[in-house]
């Protein structure tokens, strides 16, 4: 298994297909067998002073290794695609900045922005 990619060290602008690689990495750890995790106990007194000890019911990555590592998987995923939407958001602005200063000088745009009417 594969630890999640350090999202510090992804180059600019390759957020998305680094997303793709963790969720293929997340389906592989969800298509392997079992790795059963002990389950926390719970220990409670009752009014009579009597002990008992159940299993903390848990979620699936919370029982089972191969699930908590395809947990850790998509969340490098979700930070990448934020990364990725962030990046996204800031090349948006520049063609729409250089759209505006073509226009300021006399020259109309040949591409439309999400902004232009359709």
């Amino acid at each position: 298994m594969s630890d999640p990619i350090d999202t510090t060290r992804v180059a600019k602008y390759a957020a998305i297909q680094s997303a793709l690689c963790e969720l293929v990495s997340a389906e592989s750890s969800l298509n392997m067998y079992p790795d059963p995790i002990e389950p926390a106990i719970i220990r409670t007194v009752d009014m009579w002073e009597r002990v008992t000890a159940e299993p903390e019911p848990a979620y699936t990555s919370a029982v089972d290794g191969n699930a908590k590592h395809a947990i850790e998987h998509l969340h490098a995923a979700f930070r990448l695609m934020n990364m990725a939407h962030h990046d996204q958001e800031g090349l948006k602005m520049q063609v729409f900045r250089l759209c505006e200063q073509l226009r300021e000088l006399g020259v109309a745009p040949k591409i439309k922005t999400w902004l232009d009417d359709e």
